[in-house]
């Protein structure tokens, strides 16, 4: 159960206040084979509510194998085969859990084998969101009912007892025009073709679909399961107010062009399946964890459910705040004239974090073979910088959203390519280079306390959408492309949008035509400003807000002795950023809990600089939130606290 799911109370139901999480039913979730016993904690309840598990190894070429709740643990069903139930003997999963699944030390290599690199997606039976039925054949058209409750998507249906293709509906077949007249195969390439035999031309309802008299569908006495998927049309009952769409089954048409074809689904999706569906192409599979970066970054990574190939990076998929975009020609996903289907599930949470901890942790690279220059965090990292602490060297700043590419807070480089930055880790995020001194601050993003956004630039004025849910107190803004500053504004920056901060400098606020001109908790619009909006450069954005208990931006005044910032917190402080505003020549300085908050020497880093860690009296820890220092009258460029200075700071709970 999620952490959402626990404090709304949720038990499954629906329609009455708050609803389910998109994390309580859905969860994307890698991990390593070790030819042992292993549990996987998604915290998606199947022994209780019931589901789908799919595994695919990223890293060989072994078969997608698929595991439900329904026909059981030892069942297994393959994507791209016409093969009937596989019947493991071998323990491949052991069990179905109240929090994921566990598997066994002697699974099959497509399962649990040591070395080899996994993804699973498990989907869990939820009304609005996805059912799985079981059913016997007759030979003649019957009606099978359902528990989707919704608009149906997309089913897909697979004889058990023998072998046979796969058969897929999709609401956006032949253009969404008749899509019940039409059928495809998850094993086959084939287009999708007008046949009587599978659907008998019914549209399905929100309670049942009609099969016809094909022996893939409805061979007599055969057994079939049916995998189902809905379509949210603003008709979706969860996140905290109940009325949010969590999946999309639609269709878009391909421009042939590698300058981009948006298409808008509503939201950001974090798991992608494709299909030309006028023409041969393999099944596309994208996910958010795997990776699906932006414009000039690294190539999506995706599989084939027609396939059993390893995983690819060959073109580009990239999600954005309302949906992906297409940036390449790529006939699987993307060619002139062609129609396509897709489902899109969407980037959870729904719900504000409770505990600083779910989306914030500091931590040093882990040293062990194998794990160089790894930071464990405890969740899946969205943006972390990183800083060898005890040497004069460079910040990095890495994203989820430009995978393989770092830029520098100190400096004003554009993206440089760092082939050893990798975030499809669950619980932290990797360098690729070990150092005893390397310490990183990640962030997961969330609703109404962080967002990642990326955009591209036209030249003119431009409103671009994001996901924070509240109006941004705080925006680190950068252009990937180009040698221009970080841009820093916000309304807790400066009331006045003409002002803005910068974060590799150490100036104080200065005005900005055309920057930032309007901020609302779904856009921010941006002006003609080349720093945030040159014609054609892909600009990364980094949202923050305060949420109560968990971390406040503001502003305080110096007054030349010791003073407590109240921040509402009750165990002080993990994280404190200060800069002074109203000054040039202050640094931005940082300051954390687990190198040291302390009654005396504070060991301090400057964001704007390649400077070591110094130890300099400027904060002191204190339970609601941290305390400034006396004015250390030698630290130039190190004030906290000057009497009637202007200071902005950001601290995050410990």
């Amino acid at each position: 159960m999620s952490l959402s799911k626990m404090i709304m109370g949720q038990s499954g139901n629906q329609g009455s206040g708050a609803g389910l999480d998109v994390d309580d039913v859905y969860s994307n979730y890698l991990y390593d084979g070790n030819n042992s016993t292993q549990t996987i904690t998604n915290n998606i309840d199947l022994s209780n509510e019931g589901g789908l598990v799919w595994i695919k190894s990223r890293s060989d070429t072994q078969s997608h194998e698929l595991v439900d709740t329904v026909r059981g643990n030892t069942k297994f069903l393959r994507t791209h085969s016409t093969t009937a139930n596989r019947t493991s003997t071998s323990g491949d999963v052991t069990a179905f859990t109240s929090s994921g699944f566990s598997l066994g030390a002697t699974a099959t290599a497509g399962v649990n084998s040591s070395g080899n690199e996994y993804v699973s997606w498990t989907f869990r039976k939820a009304p609005k969101f996805f059912d799985i039925v079981t059913y016997t054949g007759t030979g003649t058209p019957q009606n099978i009912s359902h528990s989707l409750d919704n608009t149906v998507g997309m089913i897909a249906v697979k004889r058990t007892d023998a072998t046979s293709n796969w058969a897929i509906y999709h609401r956006g077949a032949n253009g969404g025009t008749d899509p019940e007249d039409y059928h495809a195969g998850f094993n086959l390439t084939d287009e999708f073709a007008n046949n009587l035999g599978y659907w008998n031309d019914t549209a399905p309802t929100t309670t049942q679909f009609t099969v016809g008299d094909d022996s893939n569908v409805n061979a007599n006495n055969g057994t079939f399961v049916a995998y189902l998927f809905a379509h949210n049309n603003n008709d979706g009952t969860f996140g905290p107010t109940g009325d949010q769409d969590i999946i999309k089954c639609a269709t878009y048409a391909g421009n042939g062009s590698n300058s981009g074809n948006p298409i808008n689904v509503g939201f950001e999706p974090q798991w992608l399946l494709i299909k030309k569906a006028s023409a041969s192409a393999h099944w596309t599979l994208f996910d958010n964890i795997r990776g699906m970066p932006i414009g000039s970054a690294s190539d999506a990574s995706f599989l084939l459910a027609s396939d059993n190939v390893g995983e690819e990076a060959q073109f580009k998929v990239s999600a954005t705040p309302v949906g992906f975009d297409l940036g390449s020609n790529e006939s699987k996903v993307n060619s002139s004239g062609s129609d396509y289907i897709y489902v899109a599930i969407r980037r959870g949470p729904l719900a504000t974090p409770t505990s600083a901890s779910q989306v914030f942790n500091t931590n040093p690279a882990v040293g062990a073979s194998g794990n160089l220059g790894q930071h464990r965090s405890g969740f899946p990292v969205d943006f972390a910088l990183q800083k060898v602490t005890n040497t004069t060297s460079n910040w990095e700043a890495g994203a989820r959203l430009i995978q393989n590419k770092s830029l520098r807070p100190n400096d004003t480089n554009e993206q440089d390519n760092a082939t050893g930055f990798k975030f499809d880790y669950m619980d932290g995020w990797s360098t690729g280079g070990a150092h005893a001194e390397r310490a990183s601050w990640m962030w997961k993003r969330a609703p109404k306390y962080f967002d990642v956004v990326t955009y591209k630039g036209t030249g003119s004025s431009l409103n671009v959408n994001h996901n924070l849910g509240v109006v941004p107190e705080m925006i680190w803004l950068k252009d990937t492309n180009n040698a221009y500053p970080w841009i820093v504004q916000g309304s807790a920056v400066s009331s006045d949008h003409s002002k803005r901060l910068e974060l590799n400098d150490s100036t104080g606020l200065a005005t900005t035509n055309g920057g930032i001109t309007a901020l609302s908790s779904t856009t921010f619009t941006v002006g003609t400003f080349n720093n945030i909006n040159t014609s054609s450069a892909n600009i990364i954005a980094f949202l923050f807000a305060s949420v109560p208990g968990i971390c406040k931006i503001g502003t305080y005044t110096g007054n030349g002795s010791t003073q407590t910032i109240d921040c509402g917190f009750s165990n002080g402080s993990k994280l404190v950023i200060i800069k002074r505003t109203d000054s040039d020549n202050t640094n931005w300085l940082l300051m954390d809990s687990v190198r040291g908050i302390n009654a005396g020497n504070d060991p301090s880093l400057s964001i704007n600089t390649s400077a070591n860690i110094e130890e300099l009296d400027l904060i002191n820890p204190q339970s609601s939130g941290f305390e400034v220092e006396q004015e250390d009258s030698g630290a130039t460029n190190h004030r906290t606290n000057t009497t009637g200075g202007l200071y902005l700071f950001y601290a995050i709970a410990a």
